[in-house]
């Protein structure tokens, strides 16, 4: 009996101490998956933030996309040396398309205090209609400016065809740097 009694007294002594065994790999299995747990947490959080971040780098593209036409839009408003035989191309359409004849005279460059406008000296020469569309043309295009100086007479002795000599005075003209 005394047999039996160590064999069970063995017995009872693994049982606990595979018990206790079995505890601790639990507790150190629960600290691990906790702590992974967390790490899961935070590596989620981060992949949040990140996504969030990437759909704001998408948004702000497209709004940078949206916005470069407009950016030239704008640009396109403005003169500059480079850009300035496209505005004599503009008027030399004007008269095509309203039926005068232009002579551009000259054009006198930004300086001093007025380094933003500049002013082109031209004429034209049609019916007094053909030169009002040819103005209004001018009025309503792109470009900031205004009539500084405008003469208007005939071009000669009996006929109807007039001559206007006009001071154009650009506002949006801009220097290179």
């Amino acid at each position: 009996m005394l047999k039996n009694h160590s064999y069970s007294l063995y017995y009872a002594i693994g049982t606990i101490l595979l018990l206790a065994l079995a505890c601790f790999v639990a507790v150190l299995l629960y600290r691990n998956i906790r702590i992974v747990g967390e790490e899961v947490l935070i590596a989620e959080r981060s992949i949040a933030s990140l996504e969030e971040q990437e759909r704001a780098i998408i948004q702000n593209r497209k709004l940078l996309d949206a916005s470069s036409d407009i950016i030239k839009d704008i640009e396109s408003v403005f003169l500059s040396d480079d850009t300035f035989v496209r505005f004599i191309e503009m008027l030399e359409r004007f008269a095509g398309i309203s039926g005068v004849v232009l002579e551009t005279r000259s054009a006198e460059p930004a300086s001093g205090k007025e380094k933003n406008k500049t002013v082109v000296k031209f004429e034209v020469r049609g019916e007094f209609g053909a030169i009002s569309r040819f103005f209004i043309l001018l009025d309503e295009s792109v470009y900031s400016g205004m009539i500084e100086d405008l003469r208007i007479a005939p071009a000669g002795k009996g006929t109807n065809i007039l001559r206007a000599q006009a001071s154009f005075v650009i506002f949006s003209f801009t220097q290179a740097l």
